[in-house]
């Protein structure tokens, strides 16, 4: 009879083997013909390494991003767009570099629509607590069409509290409904590597996903994706 540990461990290759298998097929579909775009949003992957990348020019780069974001988009209009404090759309890149400049908050431009961030004190965003990394992505009129943070290594009880109040907020906001996967208990998400609690709000314009990941040795970290949906558009009054 195998031994708890020798289950463990074949468990534990089991998952690994499918997220690699998974993790080629995503990149594998990115070098499509259909699939070229998403290279743009693929970690590490904002140039091919293998002579595929595109000259695009800064529309045809937005063009490319909405075609890509076009399937996970929802049905009804989100009135707000909100991002950690910021307004997707809205928000100019002049008012995200001041904003940088008031907190002291340490920035590069990664090619002319990026701006990253590292070391984000809480007192600079909604988000509650200290941000490892901020990516701020800008459209070809320097509107502020995309965020994506994450946290230094959390807690079990403090990722939890933090996915949970991250998603609220975009709730009370928007007057959505979070779409939920795993548990917001710390004995879920400290229960094994790659274990994860996941909240997503989808509109037609705006989709919000905000997640705390068990790394195992790595620990538990919270990432917040904000992204507007379209080109050269804004939310609706109302």
């Amino acid at each position: 009879m195998r031994s708890a540990r020798s289950r463990n461990l074949l468990r534990a290759l089991a998952a690994v083997g499918g997220f690699l298998a998974l993790a080629i097929g995503v990149i594998g579909f990115a070098h499509t013909k259909h699939g070229r775009p998403l290279l743009a949003f693929l970690p590490g992957m904002g140039r091919c390494p293998v002579g595929m990348d595109v000259a695009w020019t800064p529309q045809q780069r937005d063009q490319a991003r909405a075609h890509a974001l076009a399937s996970v988009a929802g049905e009804a209009l989100a009135t707000q767009r909100p991002a950690l404090g910021f307004a997707l759309g809205t928000t100019s890149r002049a008012e995200v570099e001041a904003w940088a400049s008031q907190h002291g908050v340490r920035c590069e431009t990664k090619r002319a629509t990026r701006f990253a961030c590292s070391a984000v004190p809480s007192a600079a965003t909604t988000a509650g607590l200290q941000l490892a990394e901020v990516l701020f992505l800008f459209d070809a009129g320097d509107r502020l069409m995309a965020i994506d943070a994450s946290t230094e290594a959390l807690s079990a009880a403090e990722a939890v509290a933090a996915t949970t109040r991250a998603a609220d907020a975009v709730a009370a906001a928007t007057g959505g409904a979070p779409r939920a996967q795993g548990e917001a208990t710390a004995d879920y998400l400290q229960g094994g590597t790659l274990r994860q609690l996941k909240r997503e709000l989808r509109f037609a314009n705006y989709r919000a996903v905000i997640s705390a990941t068990n790394l195992g040795p790595r620990g538990i970290r919270v990432r917040g994706h904000y992204t507007a949906i379209g080109v050269g558009d804004s939310p609706p009054s109302g």
